[in-house]
């Protein structure tokens, strides 16, 4: 495998799990019965949390591949899991249902289902335990533990499709079924900026660690970089790309393409950084490690 050494693919697949050592004490089933949907490393760096479409989350430790945790009692499919900035408590999504647990105790602490909201339930900042929730033209900033409204997005264009808050929870940028990209004061829920183009066919949107940059995915498989204060768009990456994600300081992006190629870009000017090749089998899932030193 051609990779500069220290570089760490996170290559999440059942085979690739159960070639770790495993303990008698492990918690049952070892290893997820479907195929994983998302993966994503706490931010001490030692343990790494993933989704599946068998309907439950497993927190694993990073560098023995012991199942520490099985985060179960999803109905449907669990599309995403997050960390705490502290890495205390876990998050995860599935359709109707958000669970928040204890990552050291692997107990569910917090639900919040939406059979008891009129909305959709669209993104939730879990440091701040805000949630946003939207209708028809109309969206909501929600104390996730009351359920209290605490602001409403004033000038909405269209019911939301996709939504995100910004890392340090000052802004959230949402986009409309009509492809209207826009960019909320979360305190204030006056408009902020509104993005160049539109983002009709985006199937993802995030915010750069340092919330000055947006970057969405679409599903042509291509890829846009706004930056947020003028909604100016910085640069577009062509190709086939499954996934894409910011450093965790922000100054570099990485793309995985089909199979066994991998690309770093700088993130302001979008210039190839490195391309990384594995020759020795496919690239399921790639990430940066928390100090963004390694991939």
């Amino acid at each position: 495998m051609r990779l500069k050494k220290g570089f760490l693919f996170t290559l999440l697949f059942l085979s690739v799990l159960s070639a770790f050592a495993q303990e008698p004490k492990l918690v049952l089933p070892i290893g997820h019965r479907d195929r994983i949907i998302s993966t994503v490393v706490s931010p001490d760096g030692k343990k790494i949390l993933t989704t599946s479409f068998d309907k439950t989350a497993k927190l694993w430790d990073l560098y023995t591949g012991k199942l520490l945790a099985d985060l179960t009692g999803h109905k449907t499919w669990v599309f995403s899991g997050n960390f705490s900035p502290d890495g205390k408590k876990i998050i995860t999504y599935s359709s109707d249902i958000i669970k928040i647990w204890d990552a050291r105790l692997g107990k569910k602490v917090i639900e919040f289902n939406q059979e008891n909201l009129s909305e959709k339930i669209i993104c939730l900042d879990l440091d701040r335990l805000k949630l946003l929730t939207s209708g028809e033209d109309f969206a909501y900033i929600r104390d996730i533990e009351s359920g209290k409204v605490q602001v409403d997005l004033k000038g909405l264009k269209g019911d939301i499709k996709f939504a995100k808050f910004s890392p340090d929870c000052k802004k959230v940028v949402t986009v409309s079924e009509k492809g209207v990209a826009q960019i909320w004061d979360v305190n204030s829920g006056e408009l902020y900026s509104s993005l160049d183009g539109n983002l009709s066919n985006v199937e993802s949107i995030i915010f750069s660690p340092d919330s000055i940059k947006v970057l969405a995915h679409f599903t042509d498989k291509t890829a846009t970089i706004w930056e947020i204060q003028s909604g100016k768009k910085l640069y577009h990456l062509y190709g086939i790309i499954w996934s894409i994600t910011f450093s965790p300081n922000g100054q570099k992006i990485m793309t995985r393409y089909k199979d066994e190629l991998v690309k770093i870009w700088d993130a302001q000017s979008g210039s190839l950084v490195t391309s990384l090749i594995n020759q020795t089998s496919s690239i399921y899932s790639a990430i940066f490690s928390p100090d963004g030193k390694k991939s």
